[in-house]
């Protein structure tokens, strides 16, 4: 897998760091194991960018039974999280950014329909004196409610009242 790609963001030239190529969460369900990394693709074979890596692992022969990325064009979406619904159904939380989008939190299912469940409002810039790309997205996690299977996620943003600053957000997924 490639290394993940700087992600990008409006307003300042600082990009964002997605980490590396490590696990970042996993699910056990039937036999298989779900997990997810950071990577890079080209979504719109125009322009490599930050993307999310799944993989599905068959546990009785470890067999690859899927490896796919998720990329959405002309964003970077880049830290998720999985957790498998009542339905049985992959629910995904990232971190997302791009040139004309300040770092926010989506939430999506399996068949990539996301939605955003906090918009960012102000560029990242945690550590203005030095000039290295700024950390975001590490603290991204989901779920399950044991009283519905529905998702909970919560994740990082950019608050236009906490300059340079992340800010945390809850959000839910019904069945």
């Amino acid at each position: 897998s490639p290394i993940p790609a700087l992600a990008s963001q409006p307003s300042i030239t600082k990009k964002i760091d997605t980490g590396d190529m490590r696990m970042l969460s996993a699910v056990y369900d039937n036999n298989t194991i779900v997990q997810t990394f950071n990577t890079s693709c080209n979504p719109a074979q125009t322009v490599t960018q930050a993307c999310i890596r799944v993989q599905e692992v068959n546990v009785n022969n470890y067999s690859l039974q899927e490896d796919t990325n998720i990329g959405i064009n002309g964003h970077d979406v880049y830290h998720p999280s999985l957790a498998l619904n009542g339905n049985g159904e992959r629910i995904l939380i990232s971190g997302i950014s791009g040139s004309a989008t300040f770092p926010s939190m989506i939430m999506g299912d399996e068949n990539n329909n996301f939605k955003v469940l906090a918009h960012g409002k102000a560029p990242l810039n945690d550590n203005p004196g030095i000039n290295e790309p700024n950390r975001y997205g590490d603290y991204l996690a989901t779920a399950v409610d044991p009283v519905d299977g529905s998702v909970w996620g919560s994740g990082q943003y950019v608050d236009q009242n906490l300059a340079g600053a992340w800010s945390t957000f809850i959000g839910h997924m019904a069945n």
